[in-house]
């Protein structure tokens, strides 16, 4: 199969756009349009810091190939250990932007994006709202379980706050995981937010979000209390990274994209920033 723009997760198409000066809504269109359907090594130029601390810091098998790859051309700093996720980050980070360096990266991103779909590129928030931290000692099994799936695919530490809650951020997307136990029939992974506040229950916005949830498939956007709100709900038993990822890139995705949308439709304020994205509502 080809490459496609289409087949990068939403939300590293949307960085990938951001910081090539593109339009985010229109991400995978606009990034063919400046690097070509096919892409060539001018997209490693331009966004190598991107690919490198989004992509490959979040994709396994893309970050072993790459990096074995550069290793056999003796490239970077070879003195650097490569057991470890770390050592590998390490060891990209000191690699030069060489022709050759190109050339490795753009196999990879090439091969990455011929397949059906990426999982998601997110980021866990390190500046939420309520910063204390939870005594991480104090999590139940299923708990610390999820944390380990969460640690594995943002290959960041995973931050839990007072409420028990694990904060996202994706562009302006501000969501909140939690594990559910308690008074469930079964346990539940939980990811929620809220999109935009001081907003009408009118009959034009309630018909814009019955739109938008015949394009979700596991989010749910709503209207309560004159807050645009999202809803997820999957089951936490035998929980693999592939369904939270698929769960954390269409929540993340939907918030980032909707808050904009519905703020600049029917009024209120988005609880984040678009850091400069112009709207095409």
């Amino acid at each position: 199969m080809a490459f496609q723009w289409e087949n990068l997760s939403k939300g590293l198409a949307k960085e990938l756009a951001r910081v090539a000066g593109l339009r985010v809504s229109f991400s995978a269109k606009d990034l063919s349009a400046k690097f070509g359907e096919q892409p060539t090594d001018a997209v490693v130029q331009e966004l190598w810091p991107v690919l490198r601390d989004r992509w490959l810091a979040t994709r396994p098998v893309a970050r072993d190939r790459v990096v074995g790859d550069l290793r056999k051309a003796g490239l970077g700093d070879t003195s650097i250990k490569i057991g470890s996720k770390t050592g590998k980050m390490d060891y990209l980070r000191s690699c030069r932007l060489s022709s050759r360096l190109k050339e490795i990266v753009l196999a990879a991103f090439l091969a990455e994006g011929s397949q059906p779909m990426m999982p998601p590129s997110v980021m866990v928030d390190s500046h939420p709202d309520e910063p204390q931290a939870r005594d991480t000692t104090a999590l139940t099994a299923l708990q610390s379980r999820v944390a380990t799936i969460i640690t594995e695919l943002t290959g960041q530490p995973t931050i839990i706050d007072g409420d028990g809650d694990i904060p996202f951020a994706s562009g302006s997307a501000r969501l909140f995981l939690s594990v559910l136990e308690s008074d469930m029939p079964l346990p539940m992974v939980r990811v929620f937010g809220q999109l935009v506040q001081g907003v009408n229950s009118t009959h034009e916005l309630l018909g814009d979000l019955n739109e938008a949830n015949q394009r979700l498939r596991c989010c749910r956007l709503m209207c309560i209390d004159g807050m645009v709100v999202l809803n997820a709900f999957i089951p936490a038993d035998n929980l693999t990274i592939r369904e939270l990822a698929f769960l954390l890139d269409e929540a993340l995705s939907a918030a980032d994209h909707f808050d904009t949308l519905f703020a600049a439709r029917h009024g209120g304020k988005m609880l984040g920033s678009d850091r400069g994205e112009v709207l095409d509502a």
